[in-house]
Protein backbone atom coordinates (compact mmCIF):
# COMPACT_ATOMS: atom_id res chain seq x y z
CA UNK A 1 0.00 0.00 0.00
CA UNK A 2 3.05 2.07 0.37
CA UNK A 3 3.53 2.27 -3.01
CA UNK A 4 0.60 2.68 -3.80
CA UNK A 5 0.15 6.01 -2.08
CA UNK A 6 3.62 7.22 -3.26
CA UNK A 7 2.32 6.35 -6.85
CA UNK A 8 -1.10 8.66 -5.61
CA UNK A 9 1.34 11.18 -4.65
CA UNK A 10 3.26 11.29 -8.51
CA UNK A 11 0.03 11.17 -10.06
CA UNK A 12 -1.58 14.17 -8.30
CA UNK A 13 1.40 16.39 -8.09
CA UNK A 14 1.27 15.56 -12.41
CA UNK A 15 -1.91 16.18 -12.67
CA UNK A 16 -1.56 19.66 -10.97
CA UNK A 17 1.55 20.83 -12.89
CA UNK A 18 -0.05 20.15 -15.62
CA UNK A 19 -2.83 22.15 -15.26
CA UNK A 20 -1.25 24.72 -13.77
CA UNK A 21 0.85 24.96 -17.02
CA UNK A 22 -2.37 24.35 -19.24
CA UNK A 23 -3.70 27.48 -17.49
CA UNK A 24 -0.04 29.62 -18.15
CA UNK A 25 -0.42 28.66 -21.90
CA UNK A 26 -4.00 29.86 -22.48
CA UNK A 27 -2.72 33.19 -21.20
CA UNK A 28 0.48 33.58 -23.04
CA UNK A 29 -0.29 31.38 -26.05
CA UNK A 30 3.22 30.14 -25.60
CA UNK A 31 3.10 26.77 -27.12
CA UNK A 32 6.46 25.91 -25.13
CA UNK A 33 4.17 25.94 -22.32
CA UNK A 34 1.56 23.97 -24.00
CA UNK A 35 4.68 21.25 -24.55
CA UNK A 36 5.61 21.04 -20.89
CA UNK A 37 1.67 20.46 -19.90
CA UNK A 38 1.24 17.60 -21.97
CA UNK A 39 4.89 16.06 -20.68
CA UNK A 40 3.50 16.24 -16.79
CA UNK A 41 0.08 14.75 -18.36
CA UNK A 42 1.43 11.50 -20.07
CA UNK A 43 3.61 11.22 -16.86
CA UNK A 44 0.43 11.37 -14.50
CA UNK A 45 -1.04 8.63 -17.16
CA UNK A 46 2.39 6.48 -16.93
CA UNK A 47 2.89 6.16 -12.89
CA UNK A 48 -1.10 5.50 -13.03
CA UNK A 49 -0.74 2.32 -14.83
CA UNK A 50 1.91 1.31 -12.71
CA UNK A 51 0.25 0.97 -10.13
CA UNK A 52 -1.62 -2.08 -11.72
CA UNK A 53 0.99 -4.76 -11.42
CA UNK A 54 1.20 -4.00 -7.46
CA UNK A 55 -2.17 -5.11 -7.55
CA UNK A 56 -3.47 -7.48 -10.33
CA UNK A 57 -2.81 -11.23 -9.66
CA UNK A 58 -3.62 -11.99 -13.28
CA UNK A 59 -0.34 -11.72 -15.88
CA UNK A 60 -2.72 -10.56 -18.58
CA UNK A 61 -3.86 -7.46 -17.02
CA UNK A 62 0.34 -6.89 -15.27
CA UNK A 63 1.15 -7.52 -18.76
CA UNK A 64 -0.85 -4.89 -20.72
CA UNK A 65 -0.90 -2.36 -17.53
CA UNK A 66 2.91 -2.13 -17.35
CA UNK A 67 3.56 -1.81 -21.23
CA UNK A 68 1.26 0.39 -21.45
CA UNK A 69 3.15 2.40 -18.68
CA UNK A 70 6.31 1.88 -20.80
CA UNK A 71 4.35 3.66 -24.00
CA UNK A 72 3.93 6.18 -21.92
CA UNK A 73 7.06 6.81 -20.23
CA UNK A 74 8.70 7.11 -23.52
CA UNK A 75 5.90 9.07 -25.35
CA UNK A 76 7.06 11.16 -22.46
CA UNK A 77 10.92 11.06 -23.22
CA UNK A 78 9.42 11.92 -27.10
CA UNK A 79 7.24 15.68 -25.82
CA UNK A 80 10.57 15.88 -24.04
CA UNK A 81 12.68 16.17 -27.17
CA UNK A 82 10.11 18.06 -28.74
CA UNK A 83 10.39 20.42 -25.83
CA UNK A 84 14.59 21.03 -26.22
CA UNK A 85 14.40 20.68 -29.83
CA UNK A 86 12.24 24.11 -30.20
CA UNK A 87 14.06 25.37 -27.27
CA UNK A 88 17.65 25.06 -29.52
CA UNK A 89 15.28 25.59 -32.60
CA UNK A 90 16.63 23.03 -34.34
CA UNK A 91 15.45 21.59 -37.39
CA UNK A 92 11.88 20.03 -37.74
CA UNK A 93 13.72 16.66 -39.48
CA UNK A 94 16.39 16.34 -36.39
CA UNK A 95 13.33 16.92 -34.11
CA UNK A 96 11.58 13.69 -36.15
CA UNK A 97 14.81 11.69 -36.50
CA UNK A 98 15.31 12.01 -32.27
CA UNK A 99 11.83 11.32 -31.57
CA UNK A 100 11.77 7.90 -33.70
CA UNK A 101 15.16 6.92 -32.46
CA UNK A 102 13.11 7.23 -28.80
CA UNK A 103 9.68 5.39 -29.44
CA UNK A 104 11.51 2.58 -31.81
CA UNK A 105 13.70 2.03 -28.76
CA UNK A 106 10.48 2.12 -27.00
CA UNK A 107 8.50 -0.09 -28.92
CA UNK A 108 11.43 -2.82 -29.24
CA UNK A 109 10.93 -2.98 -25.51
CA UNK A 110 7.74 -3.43 -25.27
CA UNK A 111 7.68 -6.40 -27.75
CA UNK A 112 10.37 -8.09 -25.51
CA UNK A 113 8.06 -7.92 -22.71
CA UNK A 114 4.92 -8.70 -25.00
CA UNK A 115 6.57 -12.02 -25.99
CA UNK A 116 8.41 -12.86 -22.88
CA UNK A 117 5.76 -13.78 -20.15
CA UNK A 118 6.79 -17.27 -18.91
CA UNK A 119 9.05 -15.77 -15.60
CA UNK A 120 8.22 -12.85 -14.34
CA UNK A 121 8.63 -11.03 -10.49
CA UNK A 122 7.03 -7.21 -9.53
CA UNK A 123 9.11 -5.09 -7.84
CA UNK A 124 7.56 -2.99 -5.11
CA UNK A 125 8.25 -0.08 -7.61
CA UNK A 126 5.18 -1.62 -9.64
CA UNK A 127 8.54 -2.69 -12.52
CA UNK A 128 8.07 -5.93 -14.10
CA UNK A 129 11.07 -8.16 -14.79
CA UNK A 130 10.30 -11.12 -17.33
CA UNK A 131 12.48 -14.06 -17.48
CA UNK A 132 14.82 -12.14 -14.94
CA UNK A 133 16.35 -10.17 -17.97
CA UNK A 134 16.67 -6.55 -16.52
CA UNK A 135 18.78 -5.47 -19.50
CA UNK A 136 15.43 -4.00 -20.60
CA UNK A 137 15.00 -2.05 -17.34
CA UNK A 138 18.43 -0.71 -17.45
CA UNK A 139 17.69 0.35 -21.64
CA UNK A 140 15.23 1.70 -20.34
CA UNK A 141 16.20 3.96 -16.91
CA UNK A 142 19.26 4.77 -18.96
CA UNK A 143 16.91 6.29 -22.39
CA UNK A 144 14.92 8.63 -19.38
CA UNK A 145 17.99 10.21 -17.95
CA UNK A 146 19.54 10.71 -22.07
CA UNK A 147 16.64 12.46 -22.39
CA UNK A 148 17.42 14.48 -19.44
CA UNK A 149 20.96 15.30 -20.49
CA UNK A 150 19.35 16.77 -23.51
CA UNK A 151 17.27 18.42 -21.65
CA UNK A 152 19.76 20.15 -19.07
CA UNK A 153 22.12 21.10 -21.86
CA UNK A 154 19.52 23.26 -23.66
CA UNK A 155 18.03 24.71 -20.83
CA UNK A 156 21.80 25.34 -19.36
CA UNK A 157 22.49 27.09 -22.93
CA UNK A 158 18.86 28.87 -21.96
CA UNK A 159 20.50 30.50 -18.90
CA UNK A 160 23.70 31.02 -19.92
CA UNK A 161 21.49 33.46 -23.05
CA UNK A 162 19.42 35.18 -20.83
CA UNK A 163 20.22 38.76 -20.01
CA UNK A 164 17.66 39.19 -16.58
CA UNK A 165 18.75 37.18 -13.79
CA UNK A 166 15.07 35.71 -12.93
CA UNK A 167 15.24 34.33 -16.59
CA UNK A 168 18.59 32.81 -15.93
CA UNK A 169 17.65 31.34 -12.57
CA UNK A 170 14.19 29.96 -14.19
CA UNK A 171 16.20 28.05 -16.66
CA UNK A 172 18.51 26.59 -13.80
CA UNK A 173 15.88 25.42 -11.60
CA UNK A 174 14.64 23.42 -14.80
CA UNK A 175 18.31 21.75 -15.30
CA UNK A 176 18.12 21.00 -11.90
CA UNK A 177 14.79 19.30 -11.93
CA UNK A 178 15.91 17.59 -15.21
CA UNK A 179 18.68 16.26 -13.18
CA UNK A 180 16.64 14.32 -10.50
CA UNK A 181 14.06 13.30 -13.06
CA UNK A 182 16.41 11.65 -14.99
CA UNK A 183 18.12 10.12 -11.82
CA UNK A 184 14.75 9.23 -10.45
CA UNK A 185 14.08 7.51 -14.06
CA UNK A 186 17.85 5.67 -13.25
CA UNK A 187 16.96 4.75 -9.60
CA UNK A 188 13.38 3.27 -10.39
CA UNK A 189 14.07 0.78 -13.68
CA UNK A 190 17.50 -0.66 -11.68
CA UNK A 191 18.17 0.10 -8.26
CA UNK A 192 17.60 -2.62 -5.36
CA UNK A 193 14.46 -2.16 -4.05
CA UNK A 194 16.08 -1.18 -0.64
CA UNK A 195 16.59 1.72 -2.66
CA UNK A 196 14.01 2.48 -4.32
CA UNK A 197 13.31 5.53 -2.19
CA UNK A 198 15.95 7.51 -3.43
CA UNK A 199 13.57 7.53 -6.61
CA UNK A 200 10.46 9.57 -4.77
CA UNK A 201 12.89 11.31 -3.08
CA UNK A 202 14.66 12.55 -6.83
CA UNK A 203 11.36 13.08 -8.10
CA UNK A 204 10.25 15.29 -5.05
CA UNK A 205 13.04 17.48 -5.74
CA UNK A 206 12.53 17.39 -9.55
CA UNK A 207 8.85 18.88 -8.90
CA UNK A 208 10.32 21.16 -5.87
CA UNK A 209 12.28 22.78 -9.02
CA UNK A 210 9.57 22.56 -10.96
CA UNK A 211 7.41 24.72 -9.03
CA UNK A 212 9.65 27.20 -8.13
CA UNK A 213 9.75 27.74 -11.60
CA UNK A 214 6.45 28.50 -11.82
CA UNK A 215 5.99 30.55 -8.73
CA UNK A 216 9.30 32.57 -9.60
CA UNK A 217 6.93 33.17 -13.36
CA UNK A 218 3.60 34.18 -10.49
CA UNK A 219 5.67 36.51 -8.94
CA UNK A 220 7.10 38.35 -11.80
CA UNK A 221 3.71 39.29 -12.35
CA UNK A 222 3.11 41.17 -9.50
Amino acid sequence: MGSIGVYIIYIITAFIISILLFRSYKKEDNPLLWNFSIFFLLFAFYRFFLIFPLIANSMKIINISYNTAILFYFSMGGMAIKIVTSFLDLKEKTTNILITLNLSIGGSIILYQLTNTDAFRVLSSGVVIWGENSIPLYITGVSGFIVASFWMYAFYIGAKNRQRMINKIKNILIVIGAFFGGMSSVVHFTADEKLISLAFIFYFLAIISILSVWVLSYIKKY
